[in-house]
């Protein structure tokens, strides 16, 4: 039996054939039913179809393409029940993406609200929400521009979100509205073609449209509720036959049907879900490989048929793309182009030899512009392209406030944008771990900033700064200097300045404004929550009323002195505390605890005057005036333990609340203590041994606001 393909080569002229291959070779997305067209009257000579192309060109005309095939890249061919399903799933999806594309922008035709088209619109909605009050429909209407499609939406969101812990914001009405009859589903596309009104049959399709929308929410709903059923029937049977292993990386029984395993020697297994969520990480990092997710270093691979499981075509495209487009750097060929359109690339000749690039995928085939990167418009110069266009110049502007926003790896090019945190900015693209300043695009290490504990100095670029206030900073100064070139290049536009002003919509300003609030309490929160700079140091302390009486120690040291602090321990306190102090060198805030540090010391040396309770009830009243509630709990641990060190005055005191607050009796305060050294009125009298903590300024305040207190032999009862 011959082969039919060869029957059809020997039918076809090799002339024909040879002309055909070499004007395709020029005009890849020509149509062939052109070519013949046109050739038969040349001879099918090979270099006069391709001048008389090239002249139509030139004489400002166009050839006529072929029509571009919607089957996507690498899909396999099916049968004709299955390609038939497929068609109809494909439609379905370009309806919807249509819908999405024409009526959810809020911008458009203005509509009165006393206006005919707006009591169409609220007899529409109604006639869907039956039980959803008037008031309701109204309101919504204002806050969607009075469109019908976002009205819509909102409603059916706000309906489908409703729970018995999240009831609807409004009372449903106990009479339902009655439909029009010819906005019914049923009846609606015989309206829509009968309907003489433009304005009515525009409202029909948005009508349409917006439960198409609906239509596919509740079949979303409806596939996720009996996924999880199936997963949850698939559970409990493997669970009753032991077919459940743990899950690697969420150490979840999981049934083994619903596991990949990786390539290594020892498989470790996975999750579906977990090894879906790994693959999207990846490629948020422009990666494409994906290795084994096991915490005992195994870089192992997945198989093909293990990548089946967990990848949909979405997850496998971007791969393959990310792949496709490391190989191609990787290879560095000088004479690279890229389609605009699609991921395709090719080596050509230089950009003054040959302007256009003519794209070989099947699934774009669009002949563009090497300059301009728009679709291919000789003999036309860009310029004259752009004015037919009509390219707005606020796109200029728009694209000068990207550029001041977005940063690039100075190694790699991959762009990137941060949230928050330090400037030190390390690139993930694998291959690269480039380090550079996010303010000066500099490759650096810590010693490029101001942080002088990490061998920077004064005056570098911060490390630690509100990365919002930068970004709005910086892109409003491009699009100042953006604006005003676009105003020197084009003088007619200065009595409209307005036109290249970047507009957002209310809702996105919203969505903005709650953004950059959150980042920005994130940030003030660890800029404020600061802690109390140390007391001054006490001199001469006593222990409290239930310490054992002192006697004068001869010696001096670790193995006499109890109370002895190492040195090296008061040296790292110190460099610790002195770190926390270059940190927090503005908190000027607690100056007046600060002087009331200095009363109570000053106290021990004047018992007689009634400073301390007046001190401590300072202190005590400035706890409830603390606006951060850490600061207030530390303050108040803090004033405590300040009332607990408070040293006994020598004599009565004038003020009995000095004696409550210092916890020592009035009888244990009036008669000298057995061995106590016996001390003149208004004499500090001599420091304990060893008891002189001239270091207590070198500690951590934390220490003295809940944390482990290295003074624990001076805590008093309580």
């Amino acid at each position: 039996m011959e082969d039919p393909e060869s029957e059809t080569e020997e039918s076809s002229p090799p002339l024909q054939d040879t002309c055909i291959q070499e004007v395709t070779a020029l005009f890849p997305d020509i149509c062939l039913d052109y070519v013949q067209t046109i050739a038969g009257p040349l001879s099918f000579v090979p270099h006069e179809v391709i001048n008389h192309l090239l002249d139509l060109q030139e004489s400002g005309q166009v050839y006529q393409k072929a029509k571009r095939s919607k089957q996507a890249i690498g899909k396999r061919k099916r049968t004709t029940e299955g390609q038939d399903d497929e068609d109809e799933v494909e439609k379905l999806q370009n309806r919807l993406s249509e819908a999405k594309r024409k009526y959810s922008n809020l911008e458009g035709q203005v509509i009165a609200p006393k206006s005919t088209q707006m009591a169409t619109i609220k007899q529409m909605i109604a006639g869907d929400f039956p039980l959803v009050p008037v008031k309701v429909i109204q309101q919504t209407l204002s806050d969607n521009g009075n469109r019908l499609f976002p009205t819509f939406i909102a409603i059916n969101t706000a309906i489908n979100q409703a729970s018995d812990h999240h009831p609807l914001p409004w009372k449903l009405k106990k009479t339902p509205s009655v439909p029009v009859q010819r906005y019914r589903k049923e009846r609606i596309d015989a309206s829509i073609q009968t309907c003489s009104n433009d304005w009515e049959k525009e409202l029909m399709k948005e009508l349409e449209a917006a439960r198409l929308l609906q239509w596919d929410a509740v079949e979303k709903r409806r596939s996720e509720a009996l996924a999880e059923e199936a997963e949850r029937m698939n559970l409990e049977s493997a669970d009753a036959r032991g077919e459940v292993t743990e899950c690697g990386c969420c150490f979840i029984a999981t049934p083994w049907n619903r596991l990949v395993y990786c390539q290594g020697d020892d498989p470790h297994p996975f999750c579906i879900n977990c090894a879906r969520r790994h693959a999207e990480t990846q490629i948020g990092l422009s990666k494409y490989e994906l290795e084994c997710m096991s915490m005992i270093g195994c870089t192992a691979g997945f198989s093909y048929s293990e990548r089946q499981k967990f990848l949909n075509k979405k997850l496998t495209a971007a791969i393959d793309r990310i792949e496709q487009e490391a190989n191609l750097r990787m290879a560095a060929l000088p004479g690279l182009a890229k389609c605009p359109f699609c991921h395709y690339a090719e080596e050509y000749p230089p950009v003054d030899v040959d302007r256009e690039f003519r794209c070989r995928n099947d699934d774009c085939k669009i002949t563009s512009c090497r300059l301009c990167n728009y679709e291919t418009h000789i003999p036309k110069t860009c310029q004259e392209a752009a004015i037919e266009r009509g390219v707005d110049l606020r796109r200029e502007v728009e694209e000068a406030m990207s550029r001041a926003l977005i940063r690039k790896c100075n190694k790699c090019d991959t762009p990137f944008i941060k949230e928050e945190g330090c400037n030190k900015m390390t690139c993930t693209r694998k291959g690269c771990g480039n380090v550079q300043c996010y303010v000066c695009s500099k490759s650096c290490d810590y010693d490029h900033f101001n942080d002088e504990r990490r061998g920077g100095k004064q005056g570098n670029c911060p490390l630690f700064e509100s990365a919002e206030e930068r970004h709005e900073n910086e892109v409003n100064a491009a699009e100042k200097a953006a604006k005003q070139k676009v105003l020197e290049e084009n003088p007619e536009l200065a009595s409209a300045p307005e036109l290249l002003d970047f507009n957002m919509s209310e809702r996105v300003k919203t969505d903005d404004m709650r953004r950059k609030n959150k980042l920005g309490q994130r940030f003030r929160d660890r800029v404020n929550f600061m802690p109390m700079p140390p007391v001054l140091p006490l001199e001469g302390q006593r222990p409290f009323f239930d310490a054992p009486p002192q006697q004068p120690q001869a010696q001096h040291g670790p193995a006499h002195n109890p109370y002895h602090f190492r040195q090296e321990d008061l040296d790292a306190l110190l460099r610790h505390q002195e770190a926390h102090a270059r940190a927090h060198d503005h908190a000027q805030a607690y100056a007046q605890q600060l002087h009331d540090a200095h009363v109570i010391h000053n106290a021990r040396r004047r018992p007689g005057e009634p400073q301390i309770p007046l001190a401590l009830d300072r202190l005590q009243n400035q706890v409830h005036d603390q606006a951060h509630i850490g600061i207030r709990r530390r303050l108040k641990n803090a004033v405590a333990r300040l009332g607990n060190r408070v040293p006994p005055p020598l004599g009565p005191p004038p003020v009995p609340q000095a004696q409550h607050m210092a916890g020592i009796p009035i009888q244990a305060q009036q008669q000298p203590q057995a061995g106590a050294f016996p001390v003149a009125p208004g004499d500090p009298g001599p420091a304990m041994p060893g008891l002189n903590f001239q270091g207590l300024a070198n500690f951590e305040p934390f220490y003295m606001m809940g944390q482990p207190d290295p003074m624990e032999n001076w805590r008093g009862p309580g």
